[in-house]
């Protein structure tokens, strides 16, 4: 048999559509008026990305994650907990482009901006971690523009802690075999560990 690798399986994720995996990129919002796009040259996982070409500064693409973790009934849950955002994003111009997330659509907390080296920059380089605060009016995470260079964003995944769930891919239709685990998060060629008592699920 043929191994096929499959890493679109992120545990906690919140994040609706992660991969951008259809042209219409559904559950994710404009924020001002870009040009969304297909990218199929260019992508992360699967077979394209989202190629987002800003018509101003501080336009992107977004999405409420109030509303997959349960809504504002449930936010008291989660206050004081720390909300996790990674990302991979690709520019051609630096600090054109970085993630960012928000609880009040005013106080932001941001990654760095990608360097602009014409490839894609990781989980490792566009990170969010941020303390949910008291009575949020949303929990917005983003991926926004500096200017009007366009740019490409294939993956944003965000989770809470502690780990509660994790959500089988519907491709899994017979199995899985074995699920295992990326071991470091900057080698994604890297080990591979079989998931058991001693290697629990990680976030993200």
């Amino acid at each position: 048999f043929l191994p096929v690798v499959d890493e679109t399986l992120v545990v906690d994720n919140l994040v609706l559509n992660p991969f951008f995996a259809n042209g219409t990129f559904t559950s994710w919002t404009s924020i001002g008026s870009p040009t969304l796009t297909a990218n199929t040259d260019y992508f992360w996982h699967g077979s394209q990305s989202a190629n987002i070409a800003p018509a101003a500064a501080n336009e992107g693409i977004e999405q409420n994650l109030l509303t997959v973790a349960g809504g504002h009934a449930r936010i008291d849950q989660a206050v004081g907990k720390t909300l996790h955002a990674i990302a991979a994003l690709r520019a051609t111009v630096a600090s054109a482009v970085r993630l960012r997330a928000t609880f009040n659509g005013t106080t932001y907390t941001s990654s760095s901006f990608h360097s602009g080296d014409d490839d894609w920059e990781g989980p490792t380089i566009h990170v969010v971690d941020v303390a949910i605060p008291a009575s949020p009016t949303e929990m917005q995470i983003s991926v926004e523009s500096a200017g009007t260079t366009e740019f490409q964003a294939g993956m944003v995944v965000a989770w809470i802690d502690p780990i509660t769930r994790y959500t089988v891919p519907t491709t899994f239709i017979n199995g899985p075999h074995a699920v295992e685990q990326q071991d470091d998060l900057a080698r994604p060629n890297g080990l591979y560990l079989p998931l058991g008592p001693n290697n629990g699920p990680k976030p993200g």
